[in-house]
């Protein structure tokens, strides 16, 4: 812990997240961010500073669905779990010097007492804010999904840009024909939904969104760089009957007026757990 807190430049409970962004999944990490910020447990300098650096993807996601899902290859999927663990913390040597200042800034005021609360009043808070979140991030695929399956209509859409976009859809639909390098990228890069969804966690914290999709950039082209060289000293075995190994990618289609219908029924849904969420909060 002590190596990681001098690396990171982050003491205290703020490693904590950076530990559960490359345990837990893309959300995970924004979210204890959040939550830390909320209890006043780090400073707002600390939260910007982790909520850059903690988006990675999850061991459930990298090995079993594109290792053992989309390549049929579960070392691959090891290799891109420990290609994503190494981005993640390589970030903080490219920013640790930006904010130095800031993370100097530590909480000045006494960290609030934990209000105790029954077991039955911790489930019943835990499982709602769970469920709210979970309807969140689903809203979002919805809107990210369709609008990739009206691009796909499009004469120069490709893959790449379909995993861009929505990572998880894209690499069903794309992946088995990415090399390495690039599923290591776009798997670094998370996908415009993914930014989408950790703004929506984060926003309690004041962050620049455009830094936040440049280092997000930065991630993919170190993912790439790490999966190579990892690569060359623990080469993996290619599938030879890739036509019969490969897995049979069902193809989503859609209409112009049924996915224009769908995005707008999306919106509304997203508008009004919004408005439903800042009412609960004012209560």
């Amino acid at each position: 812990m002590k190596f990681i807190e001098k690396v990171t430049g982050i003491p205290g409970e703020g490693i904590i997240s950076i530990l559960l962004s490359v345990i837990g999944g893309f959300p995970v990490g924004g979210k204890t961010v959040s939550a830390l910020y909320s209890e006043e447990k780090i400073s707002a300098g600390q939260a910007e500073y982790l909520s850059y650096i903690c988006v990675g993807a999850g061991p459930g996601f990298l090995v079993t669905f594109v290792g053992e899902g989309i390549y049929h290859n579960k070392p691959v999927g090891i290799l891109l779990l420990i290609t994503s663990i190494l981005s993640v913390f390589t970030i903080p040597f490219v920013l640790k010097p930006f904010y130095k200042k800031k993370l100097e800034n530590t909480v000045s005021k006494p960290l609030l007492p934990n209000k105790q609360m029954p077991m039955g009043q911790c489930i019943v808070l835990s499982t709602e804010s769970a469920v709210k979140s979970t309807l969140s991030m689903c809203g979002f695929v919805v809107v990210f999904v369709v609008v990739n399956n009206l691009m796909s209509l499009l004469p120069y859409y490709s893959g790449y840009i379909a995993s861009m976009l929505e990572i998880t859809s894209g690499m069903v639909n794309f992946g088995s024909g990415f090399s390495y390098e690039t599923t290591a990228f776009l798997i670094g890069f998370g996908g415009i939904c993914v930014h989408f969804q950790v703004f929506g966690i984060i926003k309690n914290i004041k962050t620049n969104k455009i830094y936040f999709v440049l280092i997000r950039a930065f991630q993919g082209v170190i993912s790439a760089l790490y999966i190579h060289i990892l690569l060359y000293f623990f080469p993996v075995a290619e599938n030879v009957f890739s036509s019969i190994e490969g897995k049979i990618k069902p193809q989503l289609s859609t209409t112009l007026w049924g996915g224009g219908a769908l995005i707008l029924l999306s919106i509304i849904f997203l508008l009004s757990n919004n408005k439903q969420e800042d009412n609960l909060c004012a209560e």
